[in-house]
């Protein structure tokens, strides 16, 4: 068996991830980037959530044209990413960021970024996904827990 691809963000914190899981380095995909979250950058949902006035929404309430001030929508994350989807061959390992894991799941699961999302993403777990060769992307729903804690 071929071994996968690693491929990570070029932020330092999933570079140092795909190299901790993976033993070596990954390749840089820049597409992979967080989502800009623009002048809210470095801020708290919570917090902005306190702020009537910020304009920040639940997760269940974005939509895809949901926009922080300066920053990109979901679609914008998509608009970025399907490109070098379309280009992945063979087994990856890709280490990325919570929106854009949160945009590859919608995209594999239908879900609009409207109502309660049809999976769970968390910071702890490996989501296993395929791509058909007609492009879309498949989601089993059976995340892969990386660090055993003994609590859910």
């Amino acid at each position: 068996m071929a071994e996968a691809n690693v491929v990570s963000s070029p932020l330092i914190r999933a570079i140092d991830t795909a190299q901790l899981v993976s033993g070596r380095a990954p390749q840089i995909v820049p597409e992979l980037n967080e989502m800009d979250w623009g002048e809210w950058q470095g801020l708290r949902g919570v917090d902005l959530l306190a702020d009537a006035g910020s304009g920040y929404r639940h997760i269940e309430d974005w939509g895809w044209d949901f926009q922080p001030p300066g920053g990109e929508t979901p679609l914008m994350v998509w608009r970025r990413i399907k490109p070098w989807i379309a280009s992945v061959q063979g087994a990856n390992v890709v280490v990325c960021h919570i929106c854009v894991m949160r945009v590859l799941l919608a995209h594999a699961t239908g879900w609009d970024f409207s109502g309660p999302a049809p999976f769970q993403v968390k910071r702890d777990r490996l989501y296993i996904l395929e791509k058909n060769d007609d492009g879309t992307l498949v989601f089993d729903d059976r995340p892969v827990r990386l660090i055993e804690t003994g609590r859910q």
